[in-house]
């Protein structure tokens, strides 16, 4: 009985004892670019088994002309939406940086138009800049 359990085996994974796999990070970039694709992918499912089930009248060849678009979808779009999700997650963070910027100067100004002390530093500031 005992010859055909292995009690050679490692139990615990190599990753968690320094081996020569190191545990994957979480990687926020990689997440959004799965779920667009997977957007984008059912998006050309759902219109392409609506155009071939029309155009062939058969279920069963739309069913496979459909997994073949989505396999081929995956494929070419992999890379490209990949690099979508980087510019667009680029673009959100420049936007909200700018928004805060924004809000900071709202409430400046606003408290420079109830306090003439800040007002006064506000005007000297412009003045050495401009």
């Amino acid at each position: 009985m005992s010859t055909l359990a292995r009690a050679d085996q490692p139990t615990l994974h190599s990753a968690l004892h320094g081996g020569a796999l190191q545990p994957r990070l979480f990687d926020a970039n990689r997440t959004k670019a799965t779920v667009l694709l997977a957007a984008i992918v059912s998006a050309f499912v759902l219109v392409g088994h609506a155009l071939i089930e029309r155009l062939t009248g058969d279920h069963v060849v739309a069913s496979i002309l459909m997994w073949a678009i989505a396999f081929a979808s995956i494929v070419l779009l992999a890379k490209p939406v990949e690099r979508l999700s980087l510019v667009l997650a680029a673009a959100t963070r420049r936007w909200a940086e700018a928004h805060a910027r924004a809000v900071q100067d709202r409430i400046m100004w606003e408290l420079a138009l109830s306090d003439s002390r800040v007002m006064a530093d506000l005007r000297a500031a412009h003045a050495r800049a401009g």
